[in-house]
C-alpha cells in the first residue's frame, strides 16, 4: 500500500513504524535527526534529467517522473557585513566544516531524534570536546583600537615609572 500522508504527522508515523519494526518508505531530506535516529538508508532512483523534472507535478498523485531529486549541498550562511566586519569571524566561518558522519551523530542527540539535548547544549558539548578539531580555526588578531591602546598604556606606564 501507498499513501501520501503529508509532512503534518510524518515523522510521528515514521517512528511509530520504526518501533513497531514494520517495513515503511519514506521521503524525506537529509541530514536531519529523523534519519540519523532510524539509520534510514536511501531507495536509489534513476539520476534527474530535464526531461525527467518536465514529469515533475506539485501534487504528488499526479506525479509521473520517476527520477530522483536533484541532490542539494548543505551550505554555510551568515551576513556579508558580519565577515567583513571581523576577520577573525571570516577566517573561522571559511575553514569550519564538519563531516556527514560529525552532523549525523550530533543529530541524533538532538531532541528532534528522540534524544535529550538542545542545540545549545550540542554546540557547548562539541566544543568542549572537539578541541583539537577547531583550535587551529580560531584567530585572535588584536584590533588597531585595541593595539593603540595597548601602546598608550605602556607609555602611561613607563611615564609613572619615571
Amino acid at each position: 500500500t501507498a499513501a501520501y500522508l503529508g509532512t503534518a504527522r510524518h515523522n510521528e508515523i515514521v517512528r511509530e513504524a520504526a518501533v513497531r519494526e514494520k517495513n515503511i518508505m519514506f521521503y524525506w531530506y537529509e541530514p536531519d535527526p529523523l534519519v540519523a535516529q532510524l539509520e534510514a538508508v536511501p531507495v536509489r532512483f534513476p539520476k534527474s534529467t530535464p526531461e525527467c523534472e518536465a514529469q515533475r507535478n506539485a501534487d504528488p498523485t499526479l506525479n509521473t517522473a520517476n527520477c530522483t531529486f536533484p541532490s542539494l549541498t548543505l551550505q554555510k550562511r551568515t551576513r556579508s557585513d558580519a565577515l567583513e566586519a571581523d576577520v577573525d569571524f571570516k577566517y573561522f566561518f571559511n575553514t569550519f566544516s564538519l563531516t556527514r558522519t560529525q552532523i549525523d551523530a550530533l543529530m541524533v542527540q538532538h531532541t528532534s531524534a528522540g534524544g535529550n539535548s538542545t542545540v545549545y547544549d550540542l554546540s557547548c558539548s562539541w566544543i568542549k570536546d572537539n578541541f583539537d578539531t577547531w583550535k587551529d580555526m580560531v584567530q585572535n588578531t588584536p584590533s588597531i583600537a585595541a593595539q593603540s591602546t595597548d601602546a598608550s598604556s605602556a607609555l602611561s606606564l613607563s611615564l609613572i615609572h619615571i
